[in-house]
């Protein structure tokens, strides 16, 4: 499993990221939320911004979790 962080404008609950990945999810003050997924490989992940991209929510940023060098 690789972890993701995925920031998008606006707050969404958990309920939206389902399948095949395990999520947490944290609203902050600056109206953005924070999605940390774990995804068992880069479809799991590019079906994830799909939605986000369906959805019409502005993404900020996607950004890999952990230390890549070390296969985290």
């Amino acid at each position: 499993m690789e972890e993701y962080e995925i920031v998008i404008r606006g707050w969404f609950s958990e309920r939206w990221v389902q399948g095949d990945v395990t999520s947490e999810v944290a609203r902050l003050p600056t109206g953005e939320t924070v999605i940390c997924v774990a995804v068992p490989d880069q479809s799991a992940l590019y079906g994830i911004l799909t939605k986000v991209r369906d959805m019409n929510v502005t993404l900020i940023r996607v950004s890999r979790r952990g230390n890549p060098e070390a296969g985290s």
